[in-house]
């Protein structure tokens, strides 16, 4: 397989599916906000009806990552922040208004709003963490695997990110909603489903990241990356080392 040099300054607006797999991350972000304290039994098991979906998001990073390169992960993590700060702070202001006498819903308005921005809290900060890790791994294990067994990297990658997204994210949403044994064995529960999803995700993931790369054309290798998320000048430095693969 043959590598060129390239530009990545507006790699997002050449290809075509890029754009629509942001779209869906923050469609996810926003649903799991607005799931995460309706509580669902599967037999003895309570879960947050948020982990139905939200694990699709790694699944989503990691596919990011192995075709766009680190660099396009990291700048959708950042404006995700932003879109769910939006969503956060106005859809509850404007859910939480005074509703007229006679109309009966607002109670199930009252219950579904009133702890976004908590969730919207907690949830970034082990989500950023988590998944700007989960980006970090999959990407350096590229290189030091030289782009094989993407499904393996996937998986260890996921688990690793999700473990800490749980630990942080989940203690910080539901505590005091419930004792502390009943967040502990919610947070397993919660870590167990992702870690299936984690693991029957990875071949159709491994399928969709094949057919990107045929169809846009795209194997970034992100050798010589500053994987530093804080870092401002990353940009410059991947113009320089981020390779392009010829695929035909």
């Amino acid at each position: 397989m043959s590598f060129q040099k390239k530009d990545l300054k507006n790699l997002s607006h050449q290809y075509r599916y890029f754009n629509f797999l942001s779209m869906l991350f923050i469609t996810i972000m926003l649903g799991t906000y607005v799931l995460a304290y309706k509580m669902v039994a599967i037999g003895k098991f309570i879960e947050s009806g948020g982990i139905f979906i939200f694990p699709i998001n790694y699944a989503i990073i990691d596919i990011i990552s192995e075709v766009y390169g680190y660099h396009q992960a990291k700048k959708l993590i950042k404006q995700a922040f932003i879109c769910c700060l939006f969503f956060a702070t106005i859809v509850p202001l404007i859910a939480l208004l005074p509703a007229p006498e006679n109309w009966p819903h607002q109670s199930g308005y009252d219950y579904i709003f009133k702890n976004v921005f908590r969730f919207f809290f907690a949830n970034t900060i082990g989500i950023i963490i988590g998944i700007t890790i989960n980006g970090n791994l999959i990407s350096k294990w590229k290189i030091i695997l030289k782009g094989k067994y993407f499904w393996l990297r996937s998986i260890g990658s996921s688990a690793i990110g999700e473990l800490i997204t749980s630990i942080i994210a989940d203690i910080l949403a539901f505590m005091g909603t419930a004792k502390f044994l009943g967040v502990l064995k919610l947070m397993l529960a919660i870590y167990s489903i992702k870690l299936l999803y984690a693991i029957l995700l990875a071949l159709p993931n491994s399928l969709i990241v094949i057919h990107l790369k045929l169809k846009e054309k795209i194997d970034l290798l992100d050798d010589n990356t500053t994987f530093n998320p804080f870092n401002i000048n990353q940009n410059k430095k991947r113009e320089q080392h981020v390779y392009i693969s010829s695929v035909n």
